[in-house]
């Protein structure tokens, strides 16, 4: 499983809807236009296929695959900190 960053322009606010419906079925949102998505080849393939059904010309989506180790040593600073459905929950 690799984590993905994936960025997403689309010209109609229909298509933007339907991109985000996608996107948040395979990853989080931690800023508009922008998800992080962990993906096994298989996921990734399968999403890149689902997006190309919905882009129409002057759209646009870009897909980052990041290595574990580029991961590792990514940082946050300010803000909340982003939950991932991965993350242990405690109640």
């Amino acid at each position: 499983m690799n984590l993905y960053l994936v960025h997403y322009h689309a010209q109609t606010p229909n298509r933007r809807r339907r991109l985000k419906t996608l996107l948040r079925a395979f990853g989080w949102e931690p800023e508009p236009g922008l998800f992080e998505c962990p993906l096994s080849p298989a996921q990734a393939r399968e999403l890149e296929r689902r997006i190309e059904f919905i882009l129409k010309p002057g759209d646009r989506v870009r897909f980052y695959k990041l290595c574990s180790r580029c991961v590792e040593q990514s940082r946050q600073s300010g803000g909340a900190d982003i939950i991932r459905e991965h993350d242990p929950w405690i109640f």
